[in-house]
């Protein structure tokens, strides 16, 4: 992206590369993120987004639930778009009955910043100013996380909450189990913290 990462970005990115280089990359990249996005995909999302997306920053108390979102009357835009990252399409009912009712799809946190990432390149000015700033945001979110999980987990026990997560456990309730936050957990799960612990031993139970 011809500009220096921060240690988040560069997380985000290193796993995506690793999700690429093992088989089957869109189901696996649907296993971490929701997204399977191809090249052309996302050069036809990048258009949407520039002319009819928000990128938004996160509230101050949850400055890292960022999030992408698109909203239009047509539906089936909004449903290639729902499809493209594994989302969910909302019907918004217009107040006045004579309007056409709208529809939305939208992508949170670290599933959006990995988004957010590969789609810079290819977004004006305007729009990059508005990733720089979610990206910003979520990274103060990812500090704060950062600060109140301080290496909680041996690697042994990071391989075993993975293992569990995978085999059906509810996050939230191993994330009470392991003493993490909610946010904590999910970013151990994807990577983005302990990402030195070897995936390899994780993927499968046993």
């Amino acid at each position: 992206m011809g500009e220096r990462l921060s240690h988040t970005q560069q997380a985000l990115v290193r796993f995506q590369a690793r999700v690429h280089t093992r088989g089957g990359a869109c189901i696996a990249q649907k296993w971490v993120y929701g997204l399977s996005v191809t090249p052309e995909n996302l050069h036809w999302l990048a258009g949407i987004l520039e002319g009819e997306g928000s990128f938004m920053r996160g509230i101050p108390s949850s400055p890292n639930r960022v999030r992408i979102a698109v909203q239009m009357t047509d539906r089936d835009v909004i449903e290639r778009v729902a499809r493209l990252w594994n989302g969910a399409v909302y019907e918004c009912k217009a107040r006045n009955p004579r309007h056409k009712a709208s529809y939305r799809a939208q992508l949170d946190r670290s599933g959006a910043v990995a988004l957010m990432i590969l789609l810079r390149p290819l977004m004006g000015q305007r729009r990059q100013g508005q990733i720089d700033a979610a990206i910003s945001s979520y990274n103060a979110g990812a500090a704060l996380d950062a600060r109140r999980n301080r290496r909680a987990l041996t690697d042994n026990q990071v391989r075993e909450a993975r293992r569990r997560y995978r085999a059906g456990e509810s996050g939230s309730a191993l994330a009470q189990e392991y003493g993490l936050f909610n946010t904590g957990f999910y970013r151990m799960l994807n990577g983005e913290t302990y990402s030195d612990v070897d995936e390899s031993s994780c993927l499968a139970p046993g």
